[in-house]
């Protein structure tokens, strides 16, 4: 499966798209509010199967960022996506799964 993440400012899944607003910013100051908007594509052959996800914000060593005064990440989700094609697609063609997810006022370094 191919995975395809965008930051922006504002991320939503609407009816099978992917909108992401403001995308394309590397820096940012505290607190900050963000959009990720995420495509998996899984092409035939991973229909059906269930794949594990993770999402976690690491800092620039790869190390997760932890919430202020804690040793907890900030951001980590585990799940599970498991990708079925709607009836009448073509079963040689890719399926798109849309995800948008936003976060406010984390407390990130500049």
């Amino acid at each position: 499966m191919k995975v395809s993440l965008v930051l922006g400012e504002y991320a939503r899944a609407a009816d099978g798209k992917l909108d992401v607003l403001g995308a394309g910013w590397v820096l940012t100051g505290t607190p900050a509010s963000f959009g990720i908007g995420i495509l998996f594509e899984a092409q035939p052959g991973e229909f059906g199967g269930t794949h594990t996800i993770v999402l976690e914000l690491v800092d620039e060593d790869g190390h997760p960022v932890p919430v202020p005064d804690s040793d907890e990440p900030l951001v980590r989700v585990e799940g599970e996506i498991e990708v079925i094609p709607p009836p009448g697609h073509a079963p040689t063609l890719w399926v798109v799964v849309p995800l948008g997810s936003n976060g406010a006022n984390a407390p990130l370094r500049p």
